[in-house]
């Protein structure tokens, strides 16, 4: 969004992102996903290591979550305690999530090592 608006993009990235080294902290952390996205889909009785790996997705899930919680309550401390419904409703989503992920039997299963049996 920032990038979309050239005049104001640095102002709108101070808003999302007060500390710019939370926004680096925030893509690295959105590394985890996407190679478990990949592995997934690389499942195979013949590539063990892909399974092993997929194994701990719903574990890697649920920690990369609380890691997210944690940057947006740090942003909230940054900011003062002020209310914002953006972090309001991320806050919001994020323990939504994480309550899912813990407690689905549809994603336990789906990082079951299922391919082998």
């Amino acid at each position: 969004m920032a990038g979309a608006s050239r005049e104001r993009g640095p102002e709108i990235l101070g808003m999302i992102y007060p500390d710019h080294s939370m926004l680096y902290l925030g893509l690295v952390m959105g590394v985890p996903g996407i190679l478990m996205m990949w592995m997934v889909g690389l499942r195979h009785p013949d590539r063990k290591w892909a399974l092993i790996f997929t194994r701990w997705g719903r574990e890697i899930t649920l920690l990369t979550t609380i890691a997210q919680f944690s940057q947006t309550v740090y942003h909230v401390y940054l900011q003062h305690g002020s209310f914002s419904w953006v972090t309001a409703l991320t806050l919001l989503i994020l323990l939504w999530l994480s309550l899912y992920v813990y407690n689905s039997r549809s994603v336990k299963d789906c990082f079951r090592d299922s391919v082998l049996h």
